[in-house]
């Protein structure tokens, strides 16, 4: 419960800048789930009263108060679509906002942890699976809580003793949910996670076209995706097999509970303790209460899904932003002139077998020209990303004019140098 807290804090601003929108969303709902169970009421009163006998008068004004009311139904949920969907959507919007803004502050080791691919599916696919909780998620949850809390009372004020027998397998629901839903949402985190995969093996092998074909590695990526798609394919399949025990148990269960008030009903009718304009409202208010239990389904998917997505771009969230100076220290001033002194350097690259710079020592004086030369790999670019703070040493340090560089605010150290990357850019 705590972890669940602790990802949701990600929302809590998003949402409380939009309450109103929820506060009057909701109030929709709710009058509308309210305005439905006086449907079968009017179809109740119809019923009961061509069988005893009715004047046209009395037939046409309670047709037109079921007319009234349809439309009035349909107003209501325009406006909490409106409302509801309109929170989402500005939610979707600002999640993305901070978080692409987080990207810019990101030092390079995130972006070595996590591939291209891998991002864009947490600013995408992940975004539209938050969207559903901040949105569809939450009306499901209020609308089957209210309106089953309607139709219940509604029930039972028509007729406690089959109201009461109707809902006895209702418990049952409850514990299918319970057990499917820490499954579903496991599962759901998994296909998230290869669907960043094949993002990832996407974007390298299209951002590096004209590699792959001068060194004719079409094949090896063919198989390489193909693997990786089949593995998506393969957690998918999961889930739906899930789902396929889930909704079927679901919808056997609300079988019964139907069966179970055409046995007790019809026997009232025998008896004459029940009415057949009450058997007809009866049914309705059954019908209304098994879409909250299949819905409830529904609603368990797009939460779990919420919170693996939430879950996967608050691990973005929470990556610590590049530091202007190390320890948060107050920056000293930029040296004027000053030489560069390295001090038993170290770096190792994440799954290397040996560090590429090992205690490496020396200094470049002020005003001259140094050279350093070497095979590739031995470490040149690396000493020059971490002069440069685009990387940071696992051991040692590096001073400028007798101050270490992280001390010194990144953006005025930076400002020091011209450094032009063995990848080459083209912006257009």
């Amino acid at each position: 419960m705590g972890c669940m807290l602790k990802e949701l804090q990600t929302l809590k601003p998003l949402v409380s800048k939009h309450w109103w929108r929820y506060l009057l969303g909701l109030l929709f709902l709710i009058t509308v789930d309210y305005a439905q169970t006086e449907i079968p009421q009017y179809i109740k009163r119809i019923i009961d009263n061509l069988l005893s006998g009715i004047d046209e008068t009395t037939l046409r004004n309670t047709l037109l108060l079921m007319m009234l009311t349809a439309a009035g139904i349909a107003l209501g949920r325009f406006m909490w679509r409106y409302f509801i969907h309109g929170a989402s959507r500005r939610i979707e919007r600002d999640l993305r906002a901070r978080l692409f803004k987080h990207f810019m502050a990101l030092p390079m080791k995130a972006f070595q942890d996590n591939p291209t691919g891998e991002l864009m599916a947490r600013a995408t696919n992940d975004m539209q699976a938050i969207r559903m909780l901040t949105g569809m998620a939450i009306v499901a949850f209020i609308d089957g809580f209210f309106m089953s809390a309607i139709v219940l009372i509604r029930m039972f004020s028509e007729n406690p003793s089959v109201a009461l027998k109707v809902i006895i397998p209702l418990p049952i629901v409850t514990v299918i949910i319970l057990f499917f839903g820490s499954k579903i949402g496991k599962r759901f985190k998994k296909i998230q996670e290869i669907y960043g995969s094949m993002s990832t093996i996407v974007q390298e092998v299209l951002q590096g076209i004209r590699v792959v074909k001068a060194f004719v590695k079409e094949d090896f990526f063919k198989n390489k995706f193909e693997k990786q798609n089949d593995e998506y394919r393969k957690a998918n399949m999961s889930l739906v097999m899930l789902f396929g025990f889930f909704f079927p148990l679901i919808n056997f269960i609300a079988g019964i509970t139907m069966l179970i008030l055409f046995m007790t009903g019809g026997h009232a009718i025998l008896e004459n303790t029940m009415s057949a304009g009450t058997l007809t409202a009866m049914i309705a208010y059954l019908e209304m209460l098994l879409w909250p239990m299949i819905g409830a389904g529904f609603t368990v998917n797009m939460i779990q899904r919420g919170r693996a997505s939430l879950k996967r771009i608050n691990e973005i969230l929470f990556t610590p932003p590049e530091e202007k100076t190390r320890n948060n220290v107050l920056p000293k001033k930029v040296p004027q002139d000053g030489d560069f002194c390295f001090k038993n350097l170290t770096f190792t690259y994440p799954q290397a077998e040996k560090p590429v710079l090992q205690q490496i020592s020396f200094t470049i004086s002020h005003g001259t020209t140094f050279g350093i030369l070497g095979r590739i790999g031995c470490g040149k670019t690396t000493l020059l990303k971490i002069i440069t703070r685009i990387i940071e040493p696992e051991q040692g340090q590096v001073f400028y004019g007798g101050v270490d560089i992280t001390e010194i605010n990144i953006d005025e150290l930076r400002k020091l140098f011209g450094y032009v990357p063995q990848e080459s850019f083209l912006f257009s």
